[in-house]
This record gives C-alpha cells, sequence and structure tokens, in this order.
C-alpha cells in the first residue's frame, strides 16, 4: 500500500491535487502549510486564501485588518495588515523625530541610539547642545540648551545673589520666630518692634534678586506681582521703622503695615512660582498655602496685643485659660514661619545643587579638552 501524504489529513484544505499547492508568485511548494497561510519564502498571499469572504468582507476566519477590514489571514484577531503597519510609527517614538545627522562634536560619532544629552560611548565628551527640549500643551517655546526653567535660568538660580537672597529671608524668618518666643518671656516693646524692622528691611532688599523679570515672560500680570511685592515689603519696613522711632501708632503706621502685609503675600506667590518653575512642585505647594493664609493669620496676630505691656496672666484659676487662649493665637503664626522657613530652605538647597552640577560639567569639560590636546601631542 503506498504511503498517506499527509496533506490529504488537513481537514482545512480537502482532498485537492498536490501539484496545485504551489505558490502563485515564486513556485514554493505549499503542500506542507494551511491554505490561508502565506508563503514563508516570498510572503505571497495564494487566491485561495481569499475564496472564502464573507459579503461583509470578512474573511471566514474572522481575522481582518482593523483599519482597512482587508483580509489578514493567519493573524491575530484586532491585528493589522502590512500595508498599515508599515504607516505606524517605530515603537516608542513619541516626540519628534531626531535628526538625520547627529554626531559628536569630537570624534564624529553617530548619536543616532545614544540618549540626548548623554556622552558621547566613543570618545565621552559631553555634548555642547542637546536637540529640542522641554514643550508642553501650555508652553511651546522650546527650552535652552541645559537649562531646567524657561522663565528662570539656571544662571539665576546658582549666582552668589539668588542664594543669598534666599538664605537672607530663611534667617529673617528663623529671627522673627525666634524674638516672638523670646518676647513670651520679657522683652520691651520697642527692642520687639527694631528687630522686626531689621528683619523686614532685610526682606525688602532679598526679594529683588529673588524675583527677575524673566518671571513676566508668558505671564504678563507678573510683572505687577512682583512689583506688588517690592513695595509691600518696602511699606511694611518704613512703617515698623517710624514706629520704632516715634513709638505713636497712628492711621499711617497701621496702613503701611497692612500694605506690607499684602506685600509679603505676594512675595511667597513669587517664591511659589520660581519653585514651580524649578520642579519642586511641593515646595510650590507649601509656599501657595503659606501666601493663601498669611493675611487672615496676619491680620488676627495684628489686633492681638502681644506683647505688649497691658497682656499680664492672671495667677489665679484663670490663668491657665489665658495661656491656652496665647498659645492658640500665636500657634498658627509659628506654624506659618516654620513652613515658610521649610520651603525658603529647599530652595537654597536646589540652587546650591545647581551649582554643584554647573562646576561639576565644567569639571568634566576640562579634563576632556586636556585629555583632546594630549592625543594631539
Amino acid at each position: 500500500m503506498a504511503p498517506i501524504d499527509p496533506f490529504f489529513l488537513t481537514p482545512q484544505d480537502g482532498p485537492s491535487e498536490p501539484s496545485s499547492r504551489t505558490c502563485d508568485c515564486c513556485g514554493y511548494d505549499l503542500r506542507a502549510l494551511p491554505a490561508y497561510r502565506p508563503c514563508p519564502e516570498c510572503g505571497h498571499v495564494s487566491e485561495e486564501a481569499t475564496v472564502s469572504v464573507t459579503p461583509s468582507g470578512t474573511p471566514s476566519g474572522g481575522t481582518s485588518c482593523i483599519r482597512c477590514s482587508s483580509p489578514t489571514p493567519g493573524l491575530p484577531v484586532g491585528a493589522l495588515c502590512a500595508r498599515c503597519a508599515q504607516k505606524l510609527p517605530p515603537p516608542g517614538r513619541r516626540f519628534a523625530e531626531e535628526p538625520i545627522n547627529r554626531e559628536c562634536n569630537g570624534c564624529g560619532y553617530d548619536l543616532r541610539a545614544t540618549p540626548v544629552g548623554a556622552p558621547c560611548p566613543e570618545c565621552g565628551k559631553p555634548p555642547l547642545t542637546t536637540d529640542g527640549g522641554r514643550t508642553s500643551e501650555f508652553r511651546k517655546t522650546v527650552l535652552a540648551s541645559g537649562e531646567l526653567s524657561f522663565r528662570i535660568s539656571n544662571r539665576r538660580t546658582r549666582s552668589w545673589f539668588f542664594r543669598g537672597a534666599l538664605l537672607a529671608t530663611f534667617w529673617s524668618v528663623v529671627v522673627v520666630g525666634s524674638i516672638g518666643i523670646i518676647s513670651m518671656v520679657g522683652i520691651s516693646s520697642n527692642t520687639y518692634n527694631s528687630v522686626l524692622a531689621i528683619c523686614a528691611t532685610v526682606a525688602a532688599i532679598a526679594i529683588w534678586p529673588l524675583s527677575p523679570h524673566s518671571l513676566d515672560r508668558e505671564r504678563p500680570a507678573w510683572f505687577f506681582v512682583r512689583f506688588g511685592g517690592r513695595v509691600g515689603l518696602a511699606c511694611w519696613a518704613l512703617g515698623l521703622w517710624w514706629f520704632t522711632l516715634s513709638t505713636e501708632e497712628g492711621r499711617a503706621v497701621m496702613a503701611m503695615q497692612l500694605i506690607g502685609l499684602v506685600g509679603g503675600m505676594l512675595f511667597l506667590a513669587v517664591l511659589a512660582s520660581v519653585a514651580r518653575e524649578l520642579e519642586l512642585l511641593h515646595v510650590a505647594r507649601k509656599l501657595t498655602t503659606s501666601a493663601v493664609l498669611l493675611i487672615p493669620i496676619g491680620l488676627y496676630t495684628f489686633v492681638m496685643p502681644f506683647p505688649e505691656s497691658r497682656v499680664n496672666i492672671d495667677q489665679g484659676a484663670f490663668g491657665f485659660v489665658a495661656v491656652v487662649f496665647v498659645l492658640f493665637s500665636i500657634l498658627p503664626w509659628y506654624w506659618l514661619l516654620l513652613r515658610v522657613a521649610r520651603s525658603v530652605l529647599e530652595l537654597a538647597s536646589e540652587a546650591r545643587w545647581t551649582e554643584r552640577a554647573h562646576r561639576d560639567y565644567s569639571k568634566r569639560a576640562a579634563g576632556w579638552q586636556d585629555r583632546m590636546k594630549q592625543h594631539e601631542d
């Protein structure tokens, strides 16, 4: 008995002649393959695979391209045909296409497969410029090379004026909180107001380096916020000095201190904007909350007679109630001061890290130039 050809045992093909199972394009023998499979030699789909198509245009196997509804025999359900698959972008490509020629500035090595901003894998030279930059739906401007923010540059954040202003603001907040604690033990009003006037003067000077004109980019309204904070803190300092030297609290002094309270709120809003530009979102949230709560807490503390000579806590049974009342009156103020001090300290740490990163980058670039000179010699 002659051996049985396995081709006749495939139920999807039926008892067709073996001689007719060849590829229409290249002549490859297809007898060992199902009828709906493409040719493994050239990829051509025979006419037998498209015979059993329903009137709706879908193959009998239920497989069709999800875009053009063309038959996709042999592919999983929901797959694309070869023509539609070629139109898709490469996997993992979410940004604009890289330039065709992206070579190293030192040795000419092809950097198209190297991450943007990484040093050359051939010679180790750091890139001088980066292709593209950070953009968003609301910000269409491309950042400059090596910059973290569009509204405040790295050169500004690592400058001595910027970092010195942050440290001055931090110590001013610490001194205000400390003099308030000391005043509970016993201190004259003149000394208390003099220390507050000095801290207000330091803050009025420190706001200038911390509120550059570049913050007005994309948001022109920040011009009024910046100058409102500058003028407000200056009025607060002048009002405190006036009250300290004259010891007469008139309407003009009270008005200047209230303007200073608004200036402090605007100052915190500027610091929150700077923190948001440096991607310190948790610091921005803290400063924004502090700016919103500064006016109600400041007004409540402003109307309180503490620390004054007329605040006398009874030594009797009512004394404990008075102590609790004073504590609940001043605790929100100290909570606010602690929150602002921590936020300003984190901004100063970020500025210090930026300076250190720039210094390390400069050292690496200088070392690479020295190695290249030695190699040329």
